[in-house]
């Protein structure tokens, strides 16, 4: 296990290769995981790749080229490498998004993807088909970027159409935009019944701190027959949060956001009114109500919050039959602090 959050695997390659007259190379090679299974398993999806290849270092074919991915499925395909270029073309008549994560809804999805390139730009595009929809992708890499062509889906499950870009360099610089319509998340997993619609755009650096600003709106939709509708922006930069304004309406659920911080003189309020958290199927559930604000910067916080709750179950098994708390506090050296909580069934 190379990172520490990746999936667990147990791979082990082995190939068999002999030297052909012309200092041709004849071979063929395997690499087997011994611990694959789903991604909410903490898996790794790939059983065994296996392969073929014949040729040098300026022409080889690669043939018989299967990809096991287990209850999920298999690809198959062949490929070539001329002059140093590389392609790759792989297909599988039915992927099964369940045998990658258990919360996904089993599919039989025809999927072609295709890789091509050489040691400066690369492409991988796909093409997926389903009877309740399509679409199709393509990402490169040049140019020490690595883009969003285009994603575009369609079908019974509704529109979405995405671009974005990534710089690999030492700010890691990013823009994004997407646009989705008449979306139904159920349609494609464990997740609630809607009608959704949204737009947005984003933009800014991952390193060496964060950067963001960003902008969305949803267009009127609906979530287990319930309403939602909302929109809005912020930046974020310098460990500094501006210009925030957030409305939402989520299945009845409503929470408004607004103002500042991180600065001497900002505030941020907000008021928070979600009196059914089961119907975003989130791992939520129970009732909540919540105003309040934090002012200042980080070195002289303040907090002035209303919190009721009840019936209230959030993710870790986090759970409270009631909750009240009030509380003003100064996160300061002499700050003054006042608070009362009232907690029951936790």
């Amino acid at each position: 296990q190379f990172m520490a959050d990746a999936p667990a695997a147990d791979l082990a390659f082995s190939g068999i290769f002999e030297g052909q007259p012309g200092e041709r190379l004849l071979g063929t090679f395997s690499l087997s995981n011994r611990l694959a299974g789903r991604l909410d398993q903490d898996r790794l999806p790939l059983a065994n790749l296996t392969g073929a290849v014949l040729g040098d270092a300026t022409h080889a074919d690669f043939s018989s080229l299967a990809i096991d991915l287990g209850a999920a499925g298999q690809f198959d395909g062949d490929g070539q490498w001329r002059d140093g270029r590389l392609t790759v073309k792989l297909e599988s008549p039915r992927l099964n998004l369940a045998g990658l994560h258990s919360d996904l809804n089993a599919t039989r999805m025809r999927t072609v993807l295709q890789l091509a390139g050489d040691a400066a730009h690369q492409t991988l595009s796909g093409e997926v088909t389903e009877t309740w929809g399509q679409g199709r992708f393509v990402l490169s890499h040049a140019d020490a970027a690595l883009r969003l062509e285009s994603a575009n889906f369609s079908g019974q499950a509704g529109r979405l159409s995405a671009q974005g870009e990534l710089q690999l360099d030492a700010n890691r610089t990013f823009t994004a935009e997407f646009d989705a319509a008449q979306i139904n998340p159920a349609r494609f997993g464990k997740f609630p019944r809607g009608r959704l619609n949204a737009r947005g755009e984003a933009s800014g650096a991952l390193a060496p701190e964060l950067r963001l600003q960003t902008r969305f709106t949803l267009p009127p939709g609906e979530l287990e027959g319930r309403p939602v509708t909302g929109q809005g922006r912020l930046r974020y930069e310098n460990r500094h949060l501006a210009d925030a304004d957030i409305d939402l309406n989520l299945a009845g659920n409503l929470a408004k956001v607004k103002g500042a911080f991180g600065h001497a003189g900002d505030r941020l309020n907000w008021d928070i009114d979600a009196p059914a958290l089961a119907r975003l199927r989130l791992g939520l559930a129970g009732r909540l109500t919540s105003t309040g604000s934090v002012s200042g910067d980080l070195a002289a916080l303040q907090v002035e919050a209303l919190v009721a709750a009840s019936g209230l179950r959030l993710p870790g098994d986090i759970a409270a039959d009631t909750l009240n708390l009030e509380l003003d506090l100064q996160a300061a050296a002499n700050g003054a602090f006042n608070g009362q909580l009232d907690a029951r069934g936790v």
